[in-house]
């Protein structure tokens, strides 16, 4: 959201590079010089005024629909107050209104991460496969699976083995039979008394949370207890 001013000397002349200070009063937004400027992502922003004695700055409003951000723009004695109020929350998923200009649209931010300002190149549920990525093929983000439960084959030798190391290994498929590296797998200690860890000789838990690797193996290690 772009804020100007105007600054002139008092017989009404456009005041060419004066120096002029934005303020986020309140509200929780954060000031940039460009619309794709994340970078100054800062409370308190001094500028200089262009040719024409105009002074303007982005605002990178907080993503809660209806906060209010109140920023000023000061120079010398003079001062100028902004009220602006952030997008709203319930905006459609299929809007194209792309407030911060980072390539995704607020409304598919808002529903998948339930704020703007999210970085494009991210992959959170690392599946290859960045945030602007997952827009522009329709998939979720956060789901390395879309949806499509995938297929767990197990490795062991027999029912019940335990590998020489300690581990019990799946081999994680998709749904045409193709390998998944770096795939998402839970492994749940349900009974006997023993506990599981990610790494070998590790602290055992009910519950480990592991990726797969690149022969899209996952593997968890058996911590033996009591009997």
């Amino acid at each position: 959201m772009g804020l100007k001013v105007s600054v002139f000397r008092k017989e009404g002349v456009a005041f060419a590079n004066a120096p002029v200070t934005f303020t986020v009063l309140s509200g929780g937004g954060f000031l940039a010089i460009s619309n794709d400027g994340v970078a100054q992502a800062v409370t308190k922003l001094d500028v200089r005024t262009d040719a024409e004695g105009t002074a303007s700055v982005y605002l990178k409003q907080p993503a809660l629909g209806g906060v209010v951000s109140s920023v000023s723009a000061s120079t010398g004695n003079a001062q100028v107050v902004f009220f602006t109020t952030s997008i709203d929350a319930t905006l459609p998923p299929d809007s194209e209104v792309d407030t911060d200009g980072n390539g995704l649209p607020d409304g598919w931010e808002i529903q998948h991460f339930g704020q703007i300002g999210v970085a494009a190149d991210a992959d959170p549920d690392g599946d290859g496969l960045n945030n602007l990525q997952e827009c522009q093929n329709g998939t979720d983000p956060n789901d390395y699976y879309n949806g499509i439960p995938p297929t767990f084959i197990s490795l062991q030798s027999a029912e019940d083995a335990i590998n020489s190391d300690g581990a019990i290994s799946v081999l994680v498929q998709g749904p045409y039979a193709e390998t998944l590296a770096n795939a998402p797998v839970t492994f749940r200690a349900k009974e006997g008394g023993h506990l599981l860890s990610a790494t070998e000789g590790g602290v055992g838990s009910v519950v480990v949370r592991v990726r797969s690797n690149a022969q899209g193996v996952a593997r968890a290690y058996v911590v033996k207890g009591e009997q």
